[in-house]
């Protein structure tokens, strides 16, 4: 008795070990982890884990990550790269794009040579959408650090590369001056989010 009790057992634990291996590899990384930043309230901490989260002020609201939207686009076209931000400021719909020029990466590895990097935006492209409403920015100062560029690696393979960094930065909104400060972020890149064309 004692010994089909144990393989009864045995079977199950191979069962779902086995279910387990099923699921895809990365499913886990496409989700965001959102640990709020104590001394930044509405913010997510700084991070450089593939923790796929933005978060910075815009004035006085937050731009932050949400569960539904993905938070970050690579869009490469020509001769630009585009860094898309899409998330919610005071609940409505925000996306933020910044268009860099004369940079083409061809693969999502090629950003793992902005390890260490410094993007002044006022040679970029910046446009906002607030609940459709879509404004070209004009940039006044402002700069985005890719601090950390790196391989993030499960099972001795690798997943993704992981972006993370800050920026800030002050424009004008039709005539309106805006300043977007203490951000934040910590992307994974790979096949789903990465687009060159």
């Amino acid at each position: 008795m004692k010994t089909i009790a144990l393989l009864f057992v045995a079977a199950i634990l191979i069962f779902f070990g086995c279910k387990k291996d099923s699921e895809p590899r990365d499913s886990y990384f496409k989700q965001s982890t959102f640990i709020e930043d104590e001394g930044n309230p509405g913010l997510p901490i700084y991070s450089e884990l593939g923790y796929n989260t933005f978060g910075a002020y815009y004035d006085r609201e937050t731009f932050v990550s949400n569960d539904i939207d993905v938070p970050f686009k690579i869009i490469v076209t020509n001769d630009t790269t585009t860094l898309i931000f899409k998330g919610t400021k005071n609940y409505k719909d925000m996306t933020l794009k910044i268009g860099i020029p004369d940079n083409t990466p061809d693969i999502y590895n090629d950003m793992l040579t902005y390890n260490d990097t410094i993007i002044d935006l006022t040679q970029c492209k910046i446009t906002t959408i607030i609940n459709g409403s879509t404004s070209i920015a004009q940039v006044i100062d402002g700069r985005l650090e890719i601090k950390k560029a790196q391989k993030l690696f499960v099972d001795d393979s690798e997943i993704e590369v992981v972006l993370a960094g800050i920026f800030e930065f002050q424009l004008l909104i039709n005539n309106e001056p805006i300043a977007i400060s203490n951000g934040r972020f910590d992307f994974g890149v790979g096949y789903s989010n990465f687009f060159a064309y």
